[in-house]
């Protein structure tokens, strides 16, 4: 009977350990996609004269950092540590998207911010499911509406550019 009790011990921490390492791959993942949406944003400002996607690059900077904020809160109680500058692929978008003119770069910020928060929205629900950490439950819970908002404003600023 003991060795089994050990067995479902080492079986349990087994399991907790997966969940645990999927909520930091998970916090991992939407604090680049914080760091990416605030980058790009403030690149929108400085590079298109067009209001619209100057209001969304606001937006997404103003938004994102107060996610940025409440991200590093969250993984500071959990001892997890993230990412603080855009991986390679991600710094190379950007230098992609920044030597656009500006009529090519509204264009492919625009489309960039709907598909990126498509993605984004998919990465958050599936987290939801799959997270049983009830603090990093509530955070993805309460940041899903607003990718969700910023999706929409995403998909007009796409079509009215």
């Amino acid at each position: 009977i003991l060795i089994q009790s050990k067995e479902i011990v080492e079986e349990a921490k087994t399991v907790s350990t997966k969940h645990d390492e999927r909520d930091a791959i998970f916090l991992t993942e939407a604090t680049e996609i914080n760091l990416e949406q605030i980058d790009f944003g403030k690149l929108a400002q400085r590079t298109s004269k067009n209001q619209k996607v100057l209001d969304m690059a606001i937006m997404m900077v103003d938004q994102h950092t107060k996610s940025m904020t409440e991200l590093n809160a969250l993984a500071n109680k959990k001892s997890i540590s993230l990412p603080t500058t855009l991986g390679e692929e991600k710094q190379e978008e950007y230098r992609q998207l920044k030597s656009k003119s500006e009529k090519e770069f509204n264009d492919a910020y625009c489309q960039k911010m709907v598909s990126k928060h498509k993605l984004a929205i998919e990465k958050f629900e599936k987290a939801f499911n799959e997270c049983k950490d009830p603090d990093i439950k509530a955070w993805i819970s309460a940041t899903i509406p607003t990718l969700k908002a910023q999706l929409n404003h995403a998909l007009m600023c796409e079509k009215n550019r």
